[in-house]
């Protein structure tokens, strides 16, 4: 749900600044950059043996959390 909420305020965002080509780059390169971050958030918790569940959380709720800064703007 972080993810598509973040989504939506680039995309309302975006919508008259740029292409579609720049919101399709802007896409994917968040999307590999949350993937990345889960994954590093994920194996940094796994090693110090911390709850996982934070792990899978922070990076949501940052997400979220600039979501809410996006759509502040609109």
């Amino acid at each position: 749900m972080g993810i598509i909420y973040f989504a939506g305020s680039l995309m309302f965002g975006l919508v008259r600044s740029g292409g579609i080509g720049r919101q399709i780059v802007f896409g994917i390169f968040f999307g590999l950059l949350f993937d990345l971050t889960k994954d590093l958030f994920v194996a940094s918790f796994l090693t110090y043996q911390w709850p996982i569940l934070i792990a899978y959380l922070i990076p949501i709720l940052c997400l979220i959390t600039a979501g809410w800064v996006g759509y502040r703007r609109i």
